[in-house]
């Protein structure tokens, strides 16, 4: 097996084979370490990939890994640590001065790295979720009053959730090792019902 063989990695330890989750432009992203996985749709993963970040992502190298990245009216969004930037539409996240700390979004000093973040489809805010808590943003990154909040006001959804995305079927998924569960945005809650092994439905390795 080799280590950037990401179907091989999900049947090996399917409670650790990626990071983050992500959509960019519609396709799927899946990010390990310094390397992602690139699916033109549910399990076609696109033949040049797996691949370096920093071949489409000008992500520092001080960062081992990408905890979280989501589209914004305003770019790409990436965070690795306590820090973030946001990625043009040339996907150049520039140099390392470009990454500045989740302080600068208003999150407390106490916030070393988020655990994931979002752009809700439902209402178009910006959700960052860490350590049990969340914080909503506009559009603009812009965090609004009140916040932050308790997880347990999206009923279901585990506290310890590694990533979060809005797919192109209007819905939103959560993710934790190798289970998935669609959230049910109108009656906001999670659907339990709706459990299905990640690297099997979304990167299509079967043989696990």
């Amino acid at each position: 097996m080799k280590v950037r063989d990401i179907c091989g990695m999900a049947c090996k330890n399917p409670d650790d084979y990626f990071d983050t989750i992500a959509v960019i432009r519609g396709e799927l992203f899946v990010f390990k370490g310094k390397y992602m996985w690139r699916y033109s749709s549910r399990g076609r993963l696109r033949a040049e990939y797996p691949a370096p970040i920093k071949q489409m992502f000008n992500v520092p190298e001080r960062f081992s890994r990408v905890d979280a990245v989501f589209e914004s009216d305003k770019g790409f969004i990436f965070f690795a640590g306590n820090k973030y930037s946001i990625v043009n539409t040339n996907f150049d996240t520039g140099s390392l001065a470009s990454w500045k700390t989740l302080q600068n979004l208003g999150l407390p000093p106490a916030v070393s790295q988020v655990d994931a973040a979002f752009r809700w489809t439902k209402n178009g805010k910006i959700y960052i979720f860490s350590g049990g808590l969340y914080w909503r943003f506009t559009s603009d990154l812009i965090l609004e009053q009140g916040y932050p909040q308790s997880i347990d006001r999206w009923p279901g959804v585990p506290q310890d959730f590694q990533s979060v995305i809005s797919w192109t079927d209007g819905m939103t998924y959560f993710f934790k090792s190798d289970t998935s569960w669609r959230f049910n945005d109108y009656q906001v809650k999670l659907e339990t019902e709706w459990s299905l092994s990640t690297s099997r439905y979304w990167l299509g390795c079967y043989q696990c």
